[in-house]
């Protein structure tokens, strides 16, 4: 389990008993829930002595489900968010694996779902789509995408058959605590809470939606006559009763509560900055933490994104500027490019919106790559069109953003025998990878220090890691979210560096 209990024979560990190793785990206080109270264990039970005081007149404690306010069973846990975990802990190692894992699925819903603008379009046949592929198919299939990379990231479990008490249980504790991960995270800026309530919406909207598709079990029904006084009850005004409500109002009223929750909490931590400086000061969690918002999200790299003199790149310093400043998929294809004087359809698609994204105008694209290209005739009869293209000067006239870390990660194709195009982080095994970082200068120490969150699958993080080793004394903004943020960060960091350089 990724989240445990701390708990001797079935009984929950007091503080007297907190794990040893207090600098490798990340304790949970134990807890007393109570339908109307939650309060600090003190003695090795867990319970407190004046429990009585805090009960309600059933004296009923509330479940761990019915605390959290997950629906149970079901494949997906759905929380409110209302209250943060209370009991338990979790290593460094799964604390960051689960942090990075929800960062990840929050960008993959970035990338994979569309707007409300795309849905329409689709809708009404303005995008064309693969033959006899519909919208109805493509809105399918990327809700297919979604629920996969839900599963894949243990934020759901694929199948109810055969699934038990204590495996739900830790995926409702991972739930919650790696969204508190990122809460705390992303507290520090506004820009970058939009950004994590937007994606938080995303998934609490679509595993809503997921309910849809599920039988319901001991419904509650009412009578004719209490459903005819449905229309005499306005619901903002029913407070702590239930009241029976129409399907079409109760997503609104979800996501509206799940939308104030969360504002709610990060105004909370606003006002109460000393104990957010607190956490991001644990020396345990706190480069951790930094390092999460710093991976969140793309720039949209467009033609019109404004370059300055350091940081846009010309056919004439491209030769100077690769190595130092190329993030390690562009320079591994760059590298490979140089060699081969050929790319193959995935890697020039990612390495020449890449080249635009980086300042060069389109006739710079053009002749930087005829110039590396085998046969020059053949790259313009071939070629030249889909550079063109990709700066909306052919077909649709549509002007290409390059691609970022998540698509590249999540959406390009498994590459081949020859190919370069994706991730090295992830699609390098360990050997390969340690021999390209070595090839790109890094020490042995340095290697070291990027593999476990290459074992962790933490690929963006792991790209972090690469940039600050690389970079010292960079703050690494935007680093891991998109490998044009990386190449202006470097450049602004070998700007700076020459300019200290020559003020000494």
């Amino acid at each position: 389990m990724i989240v445990r209990k701390r708990s001797i024979n079935g009984m929950p560990v007091g503080k007297g008993k907190a794990n040893e190793k207090k600098l490798q785990n990340i304790t949970i206080k134990n807890y007393e829930i109570n339908n109307s109270n939650i309060y600090t264990s003190n003695d090795d039970t867990g319970k407190n002595d004046n429990s009585s005081n805090h009960t309600n007149s059933n004296d009923k404690k509330r479940t761990f489900f019915d605390y959290y306010g997950c629906i149970y069973p079901f494949n997906m846990p759905i929380s409110l968010y209302k209250y943060p975990p209370i009991f338990g802990y979790c290593s460094l190692s799964d604390f960051q694996e689960i942090g990075a894992k929800r960062l990840a699925l929050l960008q993959f819903l970035d990338t994979c779902t569309i707007s409300e603008d795309e849905r329409d379009q689709y809708s009404n046949g303005l995008k064309k789509l693969e033959k006899n592929y519909s919208a109805n198919n493509y809105m399918e299939n990327k809700s297919k995408q979604i629920r996969q990379k839900i599963y894949e990231y243990k934020f759901g479990i694929q199948s109810m058959k055969n699934y038990n008490k204590e495996e739900m249980e830790n995926i409702i504790m991972t739930d919650l605590l790696s969204h508190y991960i990122l809460r705390i995270a992303f507290s520090k800026d506004k820009e970058k809470q939009q950004w994590f309530l937007k994606q938080e919406l995303k998934l609490f909207t679509f595993r809503l939606n997921e309910l849809k598709y599920i039988n319901v079990l001991n419904a509650q029904n009412i009578s004719e006559s209490e459903r005819g006084l449905i229309h005499l009850l306005k619901r903002e005004s029913v407070e702590k009763a239930e009241a029976d409500e129409p399907d079409i109002y109760l997503d609104a009223i979800l996501i509206t509560q799940f939308k104030i929750n969360i504002k709610e909490s990060f105004k909370y931590l606003e006002q109460n900055e000393k104990m957010l400086l607190n956490v991001h000061n644990d020396s345990r969690i706190s480069s951790f933490l930094a390092a999460l918002p710093k991976a969140y999200v793309a720039k949209d790299f467009r033609q019109n994104y404004e370059h300055t003199e350091e940081t846009r790149l010309m056919p004439q310093n491209l030769y100077n500027v690769y190595k130092q400043s190329f993030p390690p998929c562009m320079r591994r294809i760059f590298v490979n490019y140089l060699k081969e004087k050929h790319l193959k359809h995935w890697g020039r698609q990612q390495l020449w919106l890449f080249l635009k994204g980086a300042g060069m105008t389109l006739e710079e694209n053009i002749h930087t790559n005829r110039s590396i290209w085998l046969q020059s005739d053949k790259f313009d009869k071939e070629h030249r069109y889909t550079i063109r293209y990709m700066y909306g000067k052919e077909g649709k006239k549509t002007d290409f953003s390059p691609y970022n870390c998540s698509k590249i990660i999540n959406n390009f194709p498994v590459p081949s025998s020859g190919d370069t195009h994706g991730c090295p982080f992830k699609n390098f095994d360990e050997a390969h990878l340690k021999k390209l970082l070595f090839f790109f200068g890094l020490s042995d120490d340095q290697i070291k220090s990027i593999m476990p969150l290459k074992k962790n699958n933490e690929y963006q993080l792991a790209c972090v890691k690469f940039f600050m080793e690389t970079h010292p004394g960079s703050t690494g903004d935007g680093v891991g979210n998109h490998p044009n943020s990386y190449y202006i960060e470097s450049r602004k960091c070998v700007t700076e560096r020459k300019k200290k350089k020559h003020t000494q």
